[in-house]
Formats: structure tokens, C-alpha cells, sequence
């Protein structure tokens, strides 16, 4: 293997952070007046994890405590890391519970991806290419849309590139262009993604599956081949984090009088490595909503012909499930393998040609032929030029290396480990994908330019 480089980097200048404060400023507009159309036209009572979380923060406004206990009021509220919730309910004393207010705030996080896409495309290639990636993340479908809600979304794609750009921006070096050749470490920009990483962990505990990773690679960036480790800044990023992380474990110990990591959805794992014993998790009761999915072979004529409306479990089959069954479409239980592929195939497709059974192979998932469209217009560009683009990046380039291993954690954790994965959970590998965008797209310019002056 060669060395592992950085091509082309660039480090901000002061027009540079002028243009990334315009950008912001740009998305942060479009933002406001999509969730100002959907708050005048009321469209929030449809969305129910946003009414769930809306209602978590109030009930922790009411308690008073920042290391809140809700657990009487619902058990869900464990299952969530702390920043969420915090950030929520500030926004909800602030401006009394209103939904527009946590709106502006969803609004503010998702401009802030724009800001971080051009600084993170500036740090890893050219400033034409920040300038692309900026304008397409501005008007980026999915990242408006999500801004008019309360949910976890816009966070962890904010947290996933913010996260990528202080690691990157720790090991860039000011007057060489090699990772490896690197005299003089950012000690700044590494505690700052320290930081970011350990607020992302408390944000959502999947963000675990990437923390070997970064250490890796801080560990390894004097070069894979050469073993130049880099032994102190591994110790010194590792040592933030965990001091970081302690406040929050030491409240889940005093809470549950057990060792619990991050939240309760960890408790499946964590129990058997500290040889704790529980019969039923309270995570169980989320497959036990698809178990009162499933219909038995014997049962498919029944629903088909009209005579049985609800499952054993007592949950109505929906209009579009029984079109799909009367025209062959039929649930069974998935098999491991099937299991895997349904997950694969739903965070990565384009376009849904038929409804289709998710998770235990009898959860209806269909979309509408607008959600089809919109998916290969925005999601099909940002798939087609963001693969051109990161290629671009070149095989030995350091940033390529980190990405693509960051999009297969990523990914590969939902697939193997998450099996109620739905499509959304992709979206914050689209903002690696758009910084593709902005390289592809300035390469293009650039080999156009050149053939006209031919």
C-alpha cells in the first residue's frame, strides 16, 4: 500500500469563511420559509416521532432537572440519549412549546451542514468545488424537509459532517500536502472533535460503531506503512473522550445501579459483558409492534378477500398492503438473509418499483410516485456525481480512505445490527456523498474548460 495523502488541501482564508457565513446564510433562508409553510399550514400534526419528542421536552421542562427521570411518565424517554432531549427543551422554555420555535432551531442545525459541507469540501479539495457542494447542499431536498421537525435527522447528519471536517481539519497541514509529513498537530481542531464525537455518542448511540474507526485513524495517520504512529494525540483524543463521557455514566449508574453505556438500547449488549441478567428488555416491546404484524399463510385469502381486517396482533391491515396482496404481493417471515438484503436494498434504492415487506417481512413500505422522483432527482445526483467525486479523491488520498470506511461502518451497522432500518437513516452519508458532488462537478468545469481551449 503507498503512503496515505491529502490532495489538494486548502485551508480557510478569510473570503473562504465569508463565502461558507453566506452559504449559511443562503440555506438557513430556504429553511425558514419551508418550515414557515409548513407551520401555517399545520402539517406537524402528521408527524408523530416529532410529537413524541416535542412532548419529552416539555415534560422535562415541567420537571425542572437537567438529569431528568421521566421513566414514570414514559418509558421511551430512556431509550434516548441526553442532547436531543436538552436541546429540545431549551428550545421549548425559550419559546413555549410553540412548534415554530423548534423549527428556527432544526433550521439553524441544518444551515449549519451547508457551512461544515463547504469547509469540509474546501479542507479536502478546491475552493470552486466548496462552492458547488455548498450551493447543491443548500437546496438539498431532504435536508429541507427534515428541517421542519424536532427528531434526530438534521442532528446526526450535522453530527457526521461536523465530526469528519475537526478530524480532517486536526491532520491537514498548513504548508505540506502529506498527513504522513505532519510536524505540527491541531490540537485545537482534535479537541473539537473529540467534543463533537462524544456529544454525537449522547446524541445517538450508533455513532459508537465509528469510534474505533476515528481512533484508528488518528492512531495510523503518520502512515500505514512507515508505523509512524502517532501515540499521543491517540492518547490525548482517547483521554477527552472518555472523560467526556463519564458525567452521563456515572448518572446512568446512580439511576439503573448498573454499568449502562450511553442509553438503554445498549443494555442487551453491555448486560452480558458485565454478566448482568434480564429476562425482558424494554427495547423488545419495539419488535413486539411487528410481531402484531404478522399474518399466517393460512390467514392471506382471508385479509385478500375482505373477510379478516385485523392480525392477531389487533393491527389493521392498510388499503395499500391489501392492493398489494391481492395482486400477489404477500408478507412471510424474512429469513436472515432476506432480513439483511431488505435492509440494504431500502437505505440505498433509487427508485421503488412495487410495495415491499421491511424488517420481519411483514411491514408494508411503499412510496408514492413523488417520493420515487424526488428520490432520483436528489438522492440519484447526489449517489451518481458524490461516487465520481470521491474517487476523485484518489485511492491514496487520506479523505477518501476515511469516508469510504465511514460510509461502510455506517451503512454495514444498519444492515447487520438495526432491524427496524428505514430509508432516512441514510441521509447523513448523503452530506460525504454531496462534498463528492462538489469535486465531480469541479472536475467536470475544469476538463470542459480545458477542451474549449482546444
Amino acid at each position: 500500500m503507498k503512503k496515505i495523502s491529502v490532495l489538494q488541501t486548502n485551508l480557510p482564508d478569510k473570503n473562504s469563511s465569508l463565502e461558507a457565513v453566506w452559504l449559511f446564510i443562503l440555506a438557513l433562508l430556504i429553511r425558514l420559509s419551508y418550515v414557515t409553510y409548513v407551520y401555517m399550514t399545520d402539517l406537524s400534526r402528521h408527524f408523530t416521532d416529532d410529537v413524541f419528542y416535542r412532548k419529552m421536552a416539555l415534560d422535562i421542562v415541567k420537571q425542572g432537572r437537567i438529569l431528568y427521570d421521566l421513566a414514570a411518565v414514559d418509558v421511551r424517554y430512556d431509550w434516548l440519549g441526553p442532547v436531543l432531549p436538552w436541546i429540545n427543551a431549551i428550545t421549548a422554555w425559550v419559546f413555549g412549546g410553540d412548534w415554530l420555535g423548534f423549527f428556527i432551531i432544526t433550521s439553524i442545525a441544518s444551515a449549519l451542514i451547508t457551512f461544515y459541507i463547504y469547509r469540509l469540501t474546501l479542507l479536502v479539495s478546491s475552493r470552486r468545488a466548496a462552492q458547488i457542494a455548498g450551493i447543491v447542499s443548500a437546496g438539498y431536498f431532504y435536508f429541507i424537509m427534515f428541517s421542519a421537525g424536532v427528531g434526530k435527522d438534521i442532528w446526526m447528519i450535522l453530527a457526521l459532517v461536523a465530526t469528519t471536517y475537526f478530524l480532517l481539519r486536526a491532520f491537514i497541514p498548513s504548508d505540506q500536502k502529506t498527513i504522513e509529513h505532519t510536524t505540527r498537530i491541531d490540537y485545537q481542531a482534535l479537541g473539537w472533535f473529540a467534543l463533537i464525537h462524544i456529544l454525537s455518542l449522547h446524541l445517538d448511540e450508533r455513532f459508537a460503531a465509528l469510534s474505533p474507526l476515528f481512533l484508528l485513524f488518528i492512531l495510523f495517520s503518520g502512515g500505514l506503512m512507515t508505523a509512524k504512529f502517532r501515540i499521543k494525540p491517540f492518547l490525548v483524543t482517547g483521554a477527552i473522550m472518555l472523560a467526556l463521557m463519564t458525567p452521563w455514566q456515572i448518572r446512568n449508574f446512580q439511576r439503573y445501579g448498573k454499568v449502562v453505556i450511553l442509553t438503554k438500547r445498549t443494555e442487551h449488549i453491555t448486560d452480558r459483558v458485565f454478566g448482568y441478567k434480564q429476562e425482558h428488555y424494554e427495547l423488545d416491546r419495539v419488535m413486539d409492534f411487528y410481531q402484531s404484524l404478522v399474518i399466517s399463510p393460512a390467514q392471506v385469502d382471508s385479509f385478500v378477500n375482505g373477510s379478516k381486517m385485523l392480525t392477531d396482533g389487533g393491527f389493521e391491515i392498510s388499503k395499500p398492503q391489501l392492493k398489494a396482496m391481492r395482486n400477489g404481493i404477500v408478507p412471510h417471515a424474512y429469513s436472515s438473509r432476506e432480513a439483511l438484503y431488505s435492509r440494504f436494498k431500502i437505505m440505498l434504492q433509487l427508485w421503488q418499483k412495487n410495495g415491499e415487506y421491511t424488517v420481519n417481512g411483514f411491514y408494508y413500505y411503499e412510496r408514492s410516485l413523488m417520493n420515487n422522483l424526488v428520490s432520483l432527482f436528489f438522492y440519484g445526483f447526489a449517489l451518481l456525481f458524490g461516487v465520481i467525486g470521491l474517487l476523485i479523491l484518489h485511492k491514496d488520498s487520506a479523505s477518501f480512505w476515511l469516508f469510504l470506511m465511514i460510509i461502510i461502518v455506517y451503512l454495514g451497522l444498519h444492515v447487520l445490527m438495526v432491524p427496524y432500518t428505514v430509508w432516512r437513516y441514510r441521509l447523513p452519508i448523503d452530506s460525504l456523498l454531496l462534498v463528492g458532488v462538489g469535486i465531480a462537478l469541479d472536475a467536470m468545469m475544469s476538463k470542459l474548460a480545458r477542451l474549449s481551449r482546444v
